[in-house]
């Protein structure tokens, strides 16, 4: 029982699967640079700089002031920075976790500090050098429209004030600002009016869009946004702990010859001049080094304009070369268990398909943070494959892969697992009673029979992938380097005025699930009428 077409459309779905797998695990171009260093160091010492680029992890709270310094310094030396920016207690917890980065600005010296009491896995203190570089403050904001107004804490009671936005009692914004009012008694009356935000600037973007009445920020933040943001009170000092933000320069096993430069330049008189410009407090005298130059214009917001910048396409494309790596990757293992639980009866079967659907029920960030415990550098695991394989997954390129593949993965086997069981087994029957095997009947008869399961299964995977968050940010977090749609949506979100720019992004990825479901629906279509 020989049928050419099927076997034809058997051999374009499956040779160039295993083809793309083999690729697949070739390292990236940053790996492949690594291990070319490892075995010639001296010779590829020039050349792997240069492709290097400095990790810089730094406080949501210097958003700006960061961009315009990290800008600055790209254009003095060439070197080339990669700015990370969130909570100081997330950023924290990425570097305990194994995230190399090179330099570290924390709002809160407590981060620094555990950073400090725990060594690596070789036995080595994590911090290479430290300077306590910023101050800040504590004020209360109000939205530029408000009728009300704040000249005591006392005020903040006022039933006209329905919601008081801080941030998060793990990073250090809300610590600083929950100090203050238990300091003065109010935090217990205050309690259920709070809204708490992800970070500093999430907690702006309430108050900038009225969803709080009031807010209780870092005065730096409050100068970004004059025009629907006003300070009514300044906090005294008194009730919290100083606000510094230590600069520390990290120790990891490939330390960018650039770091030291970069540490050096942000206390500098050149970067003093920009400090001051965004209204931070000087908290150590500058150094003269001679790569600091005075800075020139001021870098852009990270709000523009356009609806799409580089940014925004980056992460297009991003998010639709991980669903198809996803799913050409996850196809392979959806056939073989969408086969085997739809025919092939076995006494762990319950036991399978329980583990194949626990993504499903399990909320996504408890899956990512098992991934981030399995695979970070610090684990057996991830010490394994980077050791043995040169694959690092968590805080990189694969953990994107991998923790879409992981959420998407069900959705695939049961679209072909019901791809299968709507195949008659009779066909089957009859294809071995003529003489072919399971293997051959499986590829001449049962596999292009359940085509149309195989092409939905595909289609929900690669639409999942695009959707993919909670996994993604507990296992990748939010680098730049590494967002996807939903990734930039989130952090545009953090920003003042974020929102509005990223209407670019939700109108694509509409555009993208749509053309999915339709070129679902044609294949399905035509596959009916051949």
């Amino acid at each position: 029982m020989h049928n050419p077409l099927p076997v034809a459309f058997t051999h374009r779905i499956l040779v160039p699967l295993w083809f793309i797998m083999i690729l697949s695990a070739v390292p990236s171009s940053g790996e492949q640079t690594d291990l070319a260093v490892s075995d010639k160091p001296e010779k590829n010492k020039q050349s792997a700089a240069s492709n290097q680029v400095i990790s810089f992890l730094a406080a949501s709270s210097t958003t700006e002031v960061m961009r315009e310094i990290c800008t600055q310094f790209e254009l003095q030396t060439g070197h080339r920075v990669e700015l990370t920016l969130g909570g100081s207690s997330s950023l924290a917890r990425q570097i305990l976790s194994g995230a190399e980065a090179d330099l570290f600005l924390s709002a809160n010296e407590r981060w620094v500090d555990t950073i400090a009491q725990q060594p690596n896995r070789r036995g080595l203190s994590r911090i290479e050098n430290r300077s306590n570089l910023l101050q800040n403050r504590l004020v209360v904001v109000l939205p530029t429209t408000a009728s009300h107004k704040v000249s005591t804490l006392q005020d903040l009671l006022d039933d006209q004030i329905q919601n008081l936005a801080l941030a998060n009692p793990s990073v250090p914004a809300g610590i600083y600002a929950r100090e203050v009012l238990k300091a003065t008694g109010l935090l217990e009356s205050l309690e259920p009016k709070i809204i708490s935000g992800d970070n500093v600037r999430t907690t702006l973007a309430y108050v900038e869009t009225a969803s709080a009445q009031a807010g209780i920020v870092y005065a730096t933040d409050t100068y970004i946004r004059p025009e629907t943001l006003k300070t009514a009170l300044n906090i005294p000092r008194h009730l919290h702990s100083p606000i510094n933000y230590p600069l520390v320069l990290l120790r990891h096993g490939r330390h960018h010859p650039g770091a030291i430069e970069l540490f050096k330049y942000l206390q500098s008189p050149g970067a003093a001049a920009i400090y001051q410009k965004h209204h931070f407090l000087i908290n150590t005298a500058p150094q003269d080094i001679s790569q600091a130059l005075p800075p020139t214009d001021p870098v852009p917001s990270y709000e523009s304009n356009s609806w799409f910048s580089s940014k925004e396409w980056a992460a297009v494309n991003r998010s639709c070369l991980v669903g198809f790596c996803v799913v050409l990757l996850s196809l392979p293992g959806g056939i073989f268990l969408g086969y085997i639980l739809a025919r092939i009866p076995f006494r762990a079967k319950s036991l399978v398909e329980v583990l194949v659907n626990l993504p499903l029920v399990l909320p996504p960030v408890v899956t990512g943070y098992i991934l981030l415990l399995t695979f970070n550098s610090e684990a057996p695991v991830g010490q394994l494959l980077r050791t043995w394989f040169g694959i690092k997954i968590a805080f990189a390129w694969p953990g994107l892969v991998l923790s879409a593949a992981v959420m998407s993965f069900p959705l695939m086997v049961r679209a072909i697992r019901l791809g299968f069981q709507s195949v008659d087994p009779r066909y089957e029957i009859a294809a071995r009673t003529l003489g072919a095997t399971r293997t051959v009947s499986f590829f001449t008869v049962s596999l292009p029979l359940a085509k149309s399961g195989v092409i939905a299964g595909c289609v929900l995977a690669f639409a999942r992938s695009l959707g993919e968050f909670g996994a993604t940010v507990m296992l990748v977090s939010q680098r730049e380097s590494l967002m996807n749609i939903p990734l930039l949506i989130y952090a545009r979100r953090d920003e003042p005025g974020g929102l509005t720019a990223s209407w670019g992004l939700l109108i694509v990825s509409l555009l993208l699930a749509g053309s999915a479901l339709a070129a679902s629906e044609y294949l399905e279509r035509r596959g009916q009428t051949s």
